[in-house]
């Protein structure tokens, strides 16, 4: 009898292990298959530091009111941005879109890979998000005129701001729509991470 426990028991460490290995699998290697792509990624500085501030250390940043999307890593702190917004007057005749988009330019300063797009003290920005500005923006005036009037596309746009422009694929300019997906990213892997822990935890224990 007490042999015949003994192999029941080893039978249910035996299939513990095998499921918790198995799930380890399923759970983590796609997770690390894409985090291996994406680490290879262009738009992916190995090394990031704030060129815009004097290339001090991108830092965690809860209290953040503008810009939120960087408040898990930021190169900014709040008492800077909300100078640097206060030092910008809206566009005449600029309607919400165009304000928002301005807003995203400005929130360059906090991204933590800034090195990779500001540099020399001048900035670059991805030809697609100076389109969907110019397109948000054609409306309002500047100089004293219709921006459309003045500009036929958005990297004219861009380039009358004394912004160098360059394409989102190589990886090297400023787009607000990245930088705020690869913040939420961040966030959503640290649940990820979580809730498989607790997947594998609770399997382990299951069959003990």
């Amino acid at each position: 009898m007490a042999s015949h426990k003994s192999v029941d028991a080893y039978t249910k460490r035996a299939i513990r292990l095998m499921v918790t290995v198995f799930f380890l699998v399923v759970l983590f290697v796609p997770s690390m298959v894409n985090s291996s792509i994406s680490s290879s990624s262009p738009s992916t500085s190995s090394i990031q530091y704030c060129s815009f501030f004097s290339n001090r250390a991108p830092s965690p940043q809860p209290g953040l009111k503008n810009c939120t999307w960087f408040k898990s890593n930021s190169c900014c702190l709040q008492e800077e941005i909300s100078a640097t917004f206060g030092r910008v007057k809206p566009l005449p005749g600029a309607d919400k879109n165009c304000q928002n988009f301005l807003n995203y330019l400005m929130c360059y300063i906090c991204a933590p890979d800034q090195n990779t797009f500001y540099l020399r003290e001048r900035l670059t920005v991805c030809r697609e998000f100076c389109n969907n500005f110019y397109e948000a923006c054609r409306t309002a005036v500047l100089k004293g005129s219709i921006i459309g009037d003045l500009y036929s596309n958005g990297s004219q746009f861009c380039l009358s701001r004394s912004f160098k422009v360059d394409d989102a694929a190589n990886g090297y300019c400023f787009n607000h729509a990245i930088q705020e997906k690869t913040s939420e990213t961040v966030e959503a892997e640290k649940k990820e991470r979580y809730i498989q822990f607790t997947v594998v935890f609770f399997l382990f224990f299951s069959f003990s």
